[in-house]
């Protein structure tokens, strides 16, 4: 059983053909429902949803939203050849079509992928903005968990550093955040005062919390620059990120230079340093300890920080 009763519904969220079944797709539409889509909303909303699909709805859409591109990437490996009792052979030519080219399958996933985890950040933000009407999420860990960090989405991460609100590139960058805000910054700044500046109207308390996200993102940067830029982990083992094997095309990219990592870095470090320091300042001058003057690209005037 599906969040999606029909092919119309699949095709409002897909520009598929109308000789689509959904029936070809279906099983991979349950795998993102009981997975990614219940891992976010909770399995007790995924199930609400899954129980009013005939009332329709706001979140419903937006459920279908997330799954349905997702679920098409996961369908195209095996879209791409016919199982059957004479064995696995490819989809064959006729008088008008043919199958489709490698690069042009592989630009349908990286956009559908885009598109859904893109689905996802908008969907969290409506039960986040919402969640009076959605009591069973609000009480969730799954709502605990999508608000945890300082820098909860890619819209945020990009008025930091641009990543151009790709979800999908947050999502990878998320773990390096979590790992960087749990192990250093809530223990540099303490538990009580971190809570604290979550929510506090408190003008320095602001400017701690505006410093700890400046901070976070840059070293989670200089983190996946140094570990996760050049070198892909997967359960297949290790491989480098060499770009694509395509023609000209398909959009390809290739790792920078020895020289370009390096003077990436280097630009990400010294601002990595220089929030440090304005967030040791701040931390100093809630404490009531005479703020010290922490980089010589910083000006403390009457207590605000000038750059």
């Amino acid at each position: 059983m599906s969040i999606f009763s029909n092919n119309n519904d699949f095709r409002g969220c897909i520009p598929a053909n109308v000789s689509f079944s959904i029936e070809n797709i279906e099983p991979f539409l349950v795998e993102v429902e009981t997975t990614t889509l219940s891992q976010h909303i909770s399995r007790e909303l995924y199930s609400q949803v899954l129980e009013s699909v005939s009332q329709g709805g706001e979140l419903l859409t937006l459920c279908r939203r997330v799954v349905a591109p997702l679920a098409l990437v996961k369908y195209l490996p095996f879209g791409e050849v016919q199982i059957s009792d004479v064995g696995i052979t490819t989809v064959g030519k006729s008088a008008d079509r043919t199958a489709a080219y490698a690069y042009q399958v592989a630009n349908i996933e990286q956009a559908a992928l885009t598109m859904g985890f893109n689905a996802l950040e908008v969907l969290i933000d409506f039960l986040e903005s919402n969640s009076e009407d959605y009591p069973t999420y609000a009480e969730s860990p799954e709502h605990t968990e999508n608000t945890r960090l300082i820098v909860p989405n890619a819209k945020q991460f990009s008025s930091i550093y641009q990543i151009f609100n790709s979800q999908l590139t947050y999502y990878a960058l998320r773990p390096i955040l979590s790992n960087f805000q749990e192990d250093t910054l809530r223990k540099t700044v303490g538990d009580e005062l971190f809570s604290e500046i979550i929510s506090s109207n408190d003008p320095d308390k602001k400017d701690l919390l505006w410093a700890a996200k400046k901070w976070l993102v840059y070293r989670t940067l200089i983190e996946a620059f140094q570990l996760q830029l050049a070198v892909e982990i997967n359960a297949g083992g290790l491989r480098v990120n060499y770009g694509s094997m395509f023609s000209n095309t398909y959009k390809y990219y290739t790792p920078p230079t020895d020289q370009q990592v390096a003077k990436a870095l280097g630009v990400l470090k010294e601002k990595e340093r220089l929030f440090w320091g304005v967030l040791s300042g701040l931390i100093n001058r809630i404490n009531g300890v005479e703020v010290p003057v922490v980089s010589s690209k910083m000006i403390a005037i009457k207590g605000t920080v000038l750059f």
